[in-house]
């Protein structure tokens, strides 16, 4: 008799499942334990987003959205990172609204990367990155930062772009990085941005952790080389709502024209009330952010 699981791609064999998924279930039922595994924020979702998505209910906002999310949560986006970051997306053409940072982040790797194509990841580094280019075929190559504070130096990520030169198709930056907590100043920011430019590669930056940097003011290497990054961010961290399942992509149009077809194929669009709530948080929040 054949088993479903014998048709299923052979390399799924090879990749674990999360150990931060396995740890926190482990340890989460210790009576008063202060968990650090999930990047789960101490507050709960402010009172005024929780109302909208109430009155979202109410005014029977409950039926398919626009795969890219509504016009009024893309214009609300825009308006804050260009508020906060100093970041320019048009709302309708370089924003796509996902189902968390973790489907933006999944949609980048399962648009770009094909069997063989090598993703850079400076390590240690959420464990995401590894298992979705894995589950595509592509070779995840972890740079050790141990000797650098944690920290991606140009002269390390040049090494490694030269080690690996013309298979290297996406560079992952996270900072501030899950799970060292380090994050660069603008001027190292700068130097990574003055290597990357030099090569026909793309930058996923992960910034989702961006809100909680207190001793350097946060800069998006996307301001830097916004022809080359794919900007992933999101509610979870900044407003306390990592149940609510609201992210967001930005980058180049034509890019972001041809990764919405990823993004509709897996997951169409994510809920109405979802966004009617992160809309209210982008637009009225800076004052109940994280931050």
């Amino acid at each position: 008799m054949t088993q479903i699981s014998d048709l299923v791609k052979p390399r799924l064999n090879q990749i674990p499942s999360s150990l931060i998924r396995r740890v926190n279930q482990k340890y989460s039922q210790i009576d008063g334990i202060v968990k650090l595994t999930i990047g789960e924020p101490d507050f709960n979702t402010p009172d005024h987003i929780k109302l909208a998505a109430i009155q979202s209910i109410l005014d029977n906002r409950s039926h398919y959205a626009p795969n890219r999310g509504t016009s009024e949560l893309l214009q609300a986006i825009s308006d804050y990172v260009s508020r906060r970051y100093h970041l320019h997306y048009d709302p309708q053409r370089q924003l796509i609204v996902t189902n968390g940072a973790t489907e933006a982040i999944s949609t980048v790797i399962n648009g770009l990367i094909g069997p063989n194509d090598v993703v850079l990841i400076p390590s240690p580094a959420f464990s995401l990155y590894e298992t979705v280019t894995l589950q595509n075929g592509g070779t995840p190559v972890q740079i050790d930062t141990r000797d650098t504070g944690f920290k991606l130096t140009p002269a390390l990520l040049q090494s490694y772009l030269e080690t690996y030169a013309g298979r290297v198709k996406l560079v992952v930056l996270n900072y501030p990085n899950n799970p060292t907590g380090v994050t660069l100043s603008p001027d190292e920011i700068q130097g990574l941005a003055s290597v990357l430019k030099q090569y026909p590669v793309a930058v996923l930056s992960d910034e989702v952790y961006s809100e909680l940097s207190y001793d350097v003011d946060h800069q998006s290497i996307a301001r830097l080389l916004p022809e080359q990054t794919l900007y992933v961010n999101g509610v979870s961290k900044t407003y306390a709502m990592t149940g609510w399942r609201v992210g967001y992509l930005g980058g180049p149009e034509d890019a972001i024209s041809l990764l919405a077809k990823v993004h509709q194929a897996n997951v169409a669009t994510i809920g109405t009330l979802n966004m009617d709530a992160a809309t209210e948080a982008f637009t009225n929040g800076d004052a109940t952010r994280v931050a």
